[in-house]
């Protein structure tokens, strides 16, 4: 039994070797790239199915795409891809559709990897099935959809309007107008200049800092803003899955109407109210200003000061 054992184990370690060697020598598959000339404040639009995606800005006044496969598949993009690329005026256009198959995909085929660089000053509309959304930086507007992954952003000089079915969305900071919507994960915004629509299904909302109005609301975790400005109109927080927590720098001013169904309101702002019980407070904060609601039935409100 022993001379059996060590006559196979050669041929075992043989036929591996030869295996690596064949994996090897397979030809890897060749990347695809396009370039555009195109003028600061220009519109980039990108539809892409089980793609990573990353935008970042550039120095020159180009387009680029570098379109790369994730898996070890050696086959040529374009034999499981429909690959669109052109331009009207600084408009570009890059549609990656994946090609309808009979049967499973390939455990080689993990789908497609895409870096796109733009002018530092450029509009961007992204359409992603399958895969999670990167910007880096922009100086424009920027509107994201995501069907299956998560949704990262830079700092944006400009409106955002993003959109995840399957994944959290987060952002270092916004000067114009957010709105962020995630049904499958939570939304964090480091920095915020003005005012936010924030919506999930799924997760937490976090806002470090923020100087305009607040719309937040969510059925599955806590909400935690940071006010460093009196907002311009009224604010509303509210959770069915959470806590609400507000913090309000020393110079903003407030009208206070804040409930928690689901535990206590606790004041450690001394808010000047007018209605005060273990679930309701009502009152001012500076004097007055915009109405901040706050609603929890899942969970506890605290308003803390500096």
């Amino acid at each position: 039994m022993s001379h059996r054992i060590a006559t196979q184990r050669p041929l075992r370690i043989g036929v591996f070797a030869l295996t690596v060697a064949l994996l090897a020598s397979l030809p890897l598959a060749a990347d695809v790239q396009k370039s555009f000339d195109a003028s600061p404040g220009g519109l980039l639009v990108l539809e892409a199915d089980a793609t990573k995606i990353e935008i970042v800005p550039g120095s020159s006044n180009e387009v680029t795409l570098d379109l790369r496969r994730r898996g070890t598949s050696s086959a040529p993009i374009e034999d499981d891809y429909i690959l669109d690329f052109s331009q009207n005026g600084d408009t570009v256009r890059f549609v990656i559709e994946r090609r309808k198959k009979r049967g499973s995909w390939s455990w080689r085929e993990k789908g497609l990897e895409a870096t796109i660089t733009v002018p530092g000053r450029f509009d961007a509309e992204v359409s992603s099935a399958g895969g999670s959304v990167r910007l880096a930086e922009l100086q424009g507007d920027v509107a994201i959809r995501s069907s299956g992954g998560s949704i990262k952003v830079g700092d944006v000089d400009g409106n955002i309007d993003l959109d995840s079915a399957g994944g959290s969305i987060t952002v270092a900071s916004v000067s114009g107008k957010a709105e962020l919507d995630s049904s499958g994960g939570s939304i964090t915004v480091d920095r915020a200049d003005a005012s936010v629509n924030a919506s999930t299904a799924g997760g937490s909302i976090r806002i470090e800092e923020i100087a305009g109005p607040l719309q937040a609301s969510t059925s599955g975790g806590s909400l935690m803003a940071n006010l460093t400005e009196t907002p311009t109109s009224e604010s509303k927080l509210s959770t069915s899955g959470g806590s609400i927590e507000v913090r309000l720098a020393g110079n903003v001013s407030l009208d206070i109407d804040a409930r928690a169904s689901g535990g206590s309101v606790n004041d450690r702002v001394g808010v000047d109210a007018t209605t005060k019980t273990r679930t309701r407070l009502v009152g001012s904060v500076g004097g007055g200003g915009p109405l901040m609601v706050l609603r929890s039935s899942g969970g506890s409100v605290r308003l803390i000061g500096d």
